[in-house]
């Protein structure tokens, strides 16, 4: 069976999806909200001078890094619980679904996408670090960094593998129901990807190549699923991009505020754009068109 029609395990009356889209947005934003409110009391509340919230840019300040970090990655984990409900509730399907048409998760796949595209992550750092000198800056902390490292490993996959779930999961074999190809269905998933994550704060450094990033890392991860005909690849590359950014190099201005080995003074949307583009068709060759040369 083909990934995307998938979907047809379940139930899809139309009212199913304006339903499911609903709790999910429910579940996922109420949680935020939820936690959000609980930590500006805690603030208010804890007679610490240090820890405040400001007012002018809306942020809490003096607080431990790794709590903000927590709940940060806490509000992702609803927007997978509001996913794996709506399917398993409302539509009636099982879970497996979303991933794969085989009996179980191949979880080696994962494994393949996260090491090729760490791999290429690493390549992509050190083609920077080379070209543009004093860019990368050494800011290894080991008390910071190895309180970080088990938030990391353990948080972000669950926030990554949520998004897929949703985005190169739920959203494109829905649509896929309602669009004959499945190009459409890949680019308007590709489009809603961009747009939440336009709230970024990295896209205030440049609010067009930014977004064109976001929609490309869409369209490769919706072009990696539909052609290997299951999600673990795009939620191993997915979950490499994170973990990367959060433990090798990051970003002054970054939605994930952890302490990486290397920080990056510079966020270059041009040539992040471009090397993203290169890591991309070195990923699809090097999975979908070199490994089948022999047999051509």
């Amino acid at each position: 069976m083909e990934y995307i029609t998938l979907a047809r395990e379940g139930k899809n009356e139309w009212w199913r999806y304006v339903l499911s889209l609903f709790a999910i947005l429910v579940v996922w934003l109420g949680s935020s909200f939820v936690l959000g409110i609980g930590l500006v009391l805690f603030v208010m509340l804890d007679s610490d001078p240090n820890t405040q919230l400001d007012m002018l840019t809306g942020r809490i300040v003096g607080v431990d890094p790794a709590w903000l970090f927590v709940i940060l990655m806490l509000s992702a984990a609803a927007l997978c619980a509001g996913v794996l409900i709506a399917v398993r509730v409302i539509h009636s399907r099982p879970v497996r679904s979303l991933i794969t048409p085989r009996a179980g998760v191949d979880w080696k796949r994962f494994a393949v996408g996260f090491g090729f595209f760490f791999l290429l992550s690493a390549l992509a750092s050190i083609a920077e670090a080379v070209l543009f000198p004093g860019r990368y800056e050494f800011a290894f902390k080991p008390v910071e960094f190895f309180k970080f490292l088990p938030l990391v490993l353990i948080l972000i996959p669950i926030q990554t593998i949520g998004e897929e779930l949703m985005f190169r999961g739920y959203l494109l074999q829905g649509l896929g129901l309602w669009f004959r190809r499945p190009f459409i269905a890949a680019i308007i998933s590709s489009l809603i990807f961009m747009a939440l994550h336009l709230f970024n704060p990295e896209v205030s450094v440049d609010p067009l190549l930014l977004p064109a990033y976001y929609f490309l890392v869409g369209i490769l991860f919706s072009l990696i699923t539909l052609q290997d005909r299951r999600l673990e690849l795009a939620m191993g590359a997915h979950t490499a991009v994170n973990v990367f950014t959060a433990l090798v190099a990051n970003y002054t201005v970054s939605a994930l505020n952890t302490p990486s080995l290397f920080m990056v003074k510079t966020l270059d949307a041009p040539f992040g754009l471009a090397s993203f583009i290169a890591m991309a068709i070195v990923f699809y060759v090097g999975l979908f068109v070199w490994r089948r040369a022999p047999t051509q």
